[in-house]
């Protein structure tokens, strides 16, 4: 009788065991673009992207330039283009952008709340949906941006409140990085319009490897991402 009350009490705890181990979540594995490759106008350039401990993004580096950023209290600061000694200096007021200056030139930053979106001084306005622009108004062209919802940029696990200043401050880079896949691009100059579909392709975890935008049935540019796992 004891030997059988121990069998099954070394049973239960087996079971119990085996229980705590399949309730145990499974740690999700993020990814995040470590470099893309630009193809436009048969020329390709790959752009290599650097993280802090935080996995914030500190730069972007090509064959012939490079781009850093400096964070403080979790917001970018600085934005250098070259190592120039004069860095694009980011203001704030309670947290929100409220200036931008290079070497004398100060331009103000207006946030509107209501709408999500910037205006700084009289060179551009832009807005957001999330963390991802939605569109960038300036004295050439304005630009509107259309994404999928249902899959994964290359910017989706990224930790920051605000992304605008790792993409938008860094030569089009939001044309290429975003939380979400760029569905299509709406460009509009002068009264015409000119419409560019994306067609992308997708890993098993539903992470974008390649988009490839299109003006009619002509290919504009190309862009293939290469992920590291955390």
């Amino acid at each position: 009788m004891n030997k059988n009350i121990l069998i099954f009490s070394i049973s239960a705890l087996s079971l119990l065991s085996c229980n705590s181990d399949d309730d145990t979540p499974e740690t999700e594995i993020k990814k995040y673009p470590e470099s893309f490759i630009l193809t436009q106008n048969g020329e390709s350039t790959t752009t290599k992207i650097t993280y802090n401990d935080k996995m914030q993004i500190i730069g972007y580096s090509e064959p012939n330039s490079n781009i850093t950023f400096r964070y403080q209290d979790d917001r970018v600061v600085e934005v250098r283009e070259n190592n120039t000694s004069v860095p694009y200096v980011l203001q704030y007021t309670n947290g929100i952008l409220s200036g931008l200056k290079h070497y004398s030139n100060a331009h103000p930053v207006t946030y509107n709340s209501q709408q999500n979106s910037y205006s700084v001084g009289n060179l551009l306005s832009f807005g957001l949906e999330g963390k991802d622009i939605v569109y960038v108004n300036n004295v050439s062209e304005n630009e509107k941006f259309v994404y999928d919802n249902n899959r994964k940029g290359p910017l989706y696990n990224l930790p920051d409140k605000n992304l605008f200043p790792v993409t938008l401050f860094s030569t089009f880079q939001y044309y290429y990085l975003s939380t979400r896949p760029i569905q299509s691009i709406i460009l509009s100059n002068n009264g015409k319009q000119n419409i560019l579909s994306s067609e992308n392709t997708y890993d098993s975890d539903g992470y974008i490897t390649s988009m490839t935008l299109k003006s009619s049935t002509e290919e504009v540019l190309r862009v293939e991402y290469k992920y590291l796992q955390k």
